[in-house]
């Protein structure tokens, strides 16, 4: 088809609580190890994305960190990278 399916999810992801677009990395051709790796650019608005803010963390608790969940994300090939 004209789409990529993403699903699974990504901690420690810096900005994303409020970032409206990301850089997401994903196989799509494991068979081919390293080189099947695609970047493609999602939006916070396609259905099937949410984020979550990480809270009560060690460490640096200023740096605003948190969790991506795609769950079923339609990304269209214009947003291959």
């Amino acid at each position: 088809g004209d789409d990529y399916i993403l699903n699974g999810s990504k901690t420690w992801i810096s900005l994303c609580d409020i970032a409206d677009h990301f850089i997401v990395f994903a196989y799509t051709d494991k068979s081919k190890r390293h080189h099947g790796l695609s970047a493609f650019i999602v939006e916070r608005s396609m259905p099937g994305f949410s984020s979550k803010a990480i809270k009560g963390k060690l460490g640096i608790r200023s740096g605003n960190t948190g969790e991506l969940f795609f769950d079923g994300v339609r990304v269209p090939k214009e947003n291959l990278l």
